[in-house]
């Protein structure tokens, strides 16, 4: 999450996604598919299901609590100014009109 082109709506996305996936593998681990975790021993499943989910619960909530939930939609459009605003009213008139040109520019 740390780079040249990195900020925080691309970060936000990455931390949304990793949570997404921690959910998914602690609902596919209590289903007994370890597909995710290639190097846990296919002999000792029912013994290892428990241990990897308290795990993945753990990773969950340290996650939430490391990175609190920021709320990035209000800044869609810097990403694409091609989206009609909802409210726009906290933009300036010079500001609206740069952005309808913006949207407007192809190039």
């Amino acid at each position: 999450m740390q780079g040249r082109n990195e900020n925080i709506l691309t970060s936000m996305d990455k931390l949304v996604a990793f949570t997404k996936k921690v959910i998914l593998w602690k609902s596919r681990v209590k289903a007994g598919t370890l597909d995710m975790f290639p190097s846990v021993r296919k002999t000792f499943v029912k013994e290892m299901i428990p241990i990897i989910v308290e795990h993945l619960t753990c990773l969950e909530m340290r996650a939430e609590e490391y990175f609190p939930s920021i709320n990035v939609d209000e800044f869609d459009w810097i990403r694409n100014p091609f989206v009609k605003l909802t409210d726009s009213s906290n933009f300036t008139l010079c500001k609206e009109e740069e952005l309808a040109s913006l949207s407007s520019d192809r190039g």
